[in-house]
């Protein structure tokens, strides 16, 4: 199994690295004691952006770990801060790189990817027990558990998939992280469906976001038109629904039977100075073809959101 190896994200650039500097050490040639030297006869502003861009560099390569482990160690006490004036509150300062933190940010990355390799090495010998998972609450289980579904190569990802549907291991977790991740990841629409049936959460919301940027529109519209049966997740989306595929043939149906469906109808019309323009030209004439009185406030609502000029999203 192939890992990309995590960046820690700090505000940091190759242009904000003094043009001065001597050539630094390399990694994972220098030794914790020449890094030191090194950092040594540099000014402040120069060894907090240096010590800064190696921290990321070890957070990305676990496997120098031993190497510079207790020289990580040593800068999680580190009073190394690179600070700014805060434009709105200029008595306020606000912190831009803190050395500390980056540190313990390092061995944090580390301990994810031990265990994410863990996890596989566990799935490899047919040993690893998804009870003891959904129940370790830990932080960084988690961020494991996603890392290493984020990372496997196609063929175990679907054979992890198909165990999640032949044995309903959904049914051990609380929430939606790593279902919704599977659903997305094999665009499994099996998955997507029993994430849209389960307790919605945050999780559901961002896989439904982001399934118009992953999928291609003809997969993307069922599995909206689907989610929108959901009390929760339906003003969501229908309002994707609308705005990234009101020009697409079936979502165009969709949104204009959905304009005579109570349980949308407010939400389609909501949305209208975001449609496409032939949408919302078919809208305005469907719209001014109903007789019936009991869709006049809707009418009224619809129409003003028409006259609107087309917003963008």
């Amino acid at each position: 199994m192939k890992f990309q190896m995590p960046l820690i994200a700090v505000c940091l650039s190759i242009g904000m690295l003094s043009t001065g500097l001597h050539a630094a050490p390399q990694l994972p040639d220098a030794s914790p004691p020449q890094l030191d030297q090194y950092l040594g006869g540099l000014s402040e502003a120069e060894r907090i952006a240096q010590t800064a861009a190696w921290l990321q560099a070890l957070a990305a390569r676990p496997d120098w770990q031993r190497q510079y482990a207790d020289w990580v160690q040593g800068l999680t006490a580190s009073a190394l801060k690179q600070t700014t004036t805060d434009p709105d509150h200029p008595r306020r300062t606000l912190t831009v790189i803190d050395i500390a933190r980056l540190a313990r940010t390092t061995q944090s990355l580390w301990k994810i990817d031990a265990q994410a390799l863990e996890l596989h090495r566990r799935w490899q010998q047919g040993s690893l027990d998804w009870r003891t998972l959904a129940d370790d609450t830990a932080p960084n289980t988690r961020r494991a558990a996603v890392k290493w579904l984020c990372e496997l190569d196609v063929e175990t990802l679907y054979q992890v998939a198909e165990q999640w549907r032949a044995q309903q291991l959904w049914q051990l977790f609380t929430d939606n992280q790593l279902l919704a991740l599977l659903a997305l990841r094999t665009a499994d629409s099996s998955l997507f469906n029993i994430v849209w049936r389960r307790p919605a959460d945050a999780h559901s919301a961002s896989v439904l976001q982001q399934l118009s940027a992953q999928l291609p529109a003809d997969k993307a519209i069922p599995l909206l038109i689907d989610a929108s049966a959901s009390d929760i997740l339906q003003s969501q989306a229908v309002t994707l629904l609308v705005v990234e595929h009101s020009q697409h043939p079936d979502a165009r149906g969709f949104l204009l039977k959905g304009l005579g469906n109570e349980r949308i109808q407010w939400h389609v019309a909501a949305n209208l100075s975001r449609a496409d323009q032939t949408f919302r030209m078919a809208a305005y004439q469907q719209l001014m073809s109903a007789t019936s009185t009991e869709k006049s406030a809707l009418r009224g609502f619809a129409l003003q959101q028409l006259t609107r000029e087309r917003e963008v999203y």
